[in-house]
């Protein structure tokens, strides 16, 4: 995708909402080969909250909720400036949401395209960037092995 930052400024317009980035129809051994890629790329990480380890754990099931009173799990990751947050709220589905206010120039914009290739190619699948909590409307696709395709939303300013 060889265009400007000034051709896709408008889908990180700060609208007091945030943008996700998914992967559907996952399983565990998905999300293991997740922390692979990201460990891989050695991107700064954090865990907060149910977990607080510095690295993931072998069993990447204990990310998850186990119960009603369970406490969520937060992984927080820098990419160059763009921090990805994931909560582990399914198994069935990778979520990373991030703060269109942190995607401001075309470094790091590039840096979250880069992060988005990585894990289509580490999980054969694509990764979707959309508006929050609106997995229908995409505005960038990004199939293994594939270019970034990108569908003009605009956000809602």
């Amino acid at each position: 995708m060889n265009q400007t930052w000034k051709t896709f400024a408008d889908e990180f317009y700060r609208d007091g909402s945030l943008r996700d980035i998914y992967v559907f129809d996952v399983r565990l051994e998905d999300w293991t080969a997740v922390a692979r890629f990201i460990v891989g790329q050695e991107y700064r990480i954090e865990f907060s909250g149910a977990w607080t380890q510095p690295t993931f754990p072998s069993d990447m099931a204990r990310l998850f909720l186990s119960g009603p009173e369970s406490e969520l799990t937060l992984l927080s990751i820098d990419v160059s400036g763009v921090q990805l947050n994931c909560h582990f709220f399914s198994q069935e589905e990778i979520e990373f949401d991030l703060d269109p206010d942190d995607v401001q120039d075309g470094s790091r914009l590039a840096a979250l395209f880069e992060f988005m290739k990585g894990l289509a190619d580490a999980l054969g699948k694509d990764v979707v960037l959309t508006p929050e909590n609106i997995p229908d409307i995409v505005i960038f696709r990004c199939s293994p092995g594939a270019e970034m395709v990108y569908t003009p939303f605009g956000g809602f300013s």
